[in-house]
């Protein structure tokens, strides 16, 4: 089934003109996947919210590049990032990003894992997303010099790295 928003009881993930989140099965564990559909797919009416975020179109943009990647892809035994990982990226933005913060690079691993990467604001800040949706951050002080790594993504310095990234109105 194709739907136009993902809903969890916190927040909401804006859909993108032209994409939609397909479920692969009923079972709740599995996590939907990103796909552009064909030409000739209807539209929804649902309001278009990707507009009042920075990050958002960059980042399925990058996800779109990402999606291209096969097994192998920088040599033998490396593995593309799954969809549900790609999704789980989203889910994690939404999450965690204010609507202005800045777009991440998203550079995908030879294991198959996503890194969301900013080198702004005076600080580095890395977030890797697993195959299973997992996510820890690391954050780099420029000025102090202070890093912090292996820190899960509910911690209090990854929403104050986040704030920090985010331009102003």
């Amino acid at each position: 089934m194709s739907i136009a928003l993902l809903r969890d009881d916190d927040f909401e993930v804006p859909r993108r003109p032209g994409w939609v989140v397909t479920r692969r099965d009923a079972s709740p564990l599995t996590m939907p996947s990103i796909s552009r559909p064909s030409a000739n797919a209807a539209t929804t009416n649902q309001p278009d919210r990707a507009n009042s975020r920075f990050w958002y179109a960059p980042l399925l943009e990058a996800l779109e590049q990402v999606a291209t990647l096969k097994p192998d892809w920088a040599g033998p035994g490396t593995k593309a990032p799954s969809p549900q990982c790609m999704v789980a990226v989203v889910f994690l933005m939404t999450a965690l990003a204010q609507p202005t913060t800045k777009a991440p690079s998203v550079v995908p691993t030879i294991d198959g894992r996503l890194q969301l990467v900013w080198y702004d604001a005076g600080i580095e800040l890395e977030i890797v997303t697993d195959q299973d949706g997992d996510a820890r951050a690391s954050i780099f002080e420029l000025t102090t010099g202070v890093e912090e790594d292996d820190l899960p993504v509910t911690d209090p310095r990854v929403a104050e790295a986040i704030r920090r990234l985010s331009a102003t109105p």
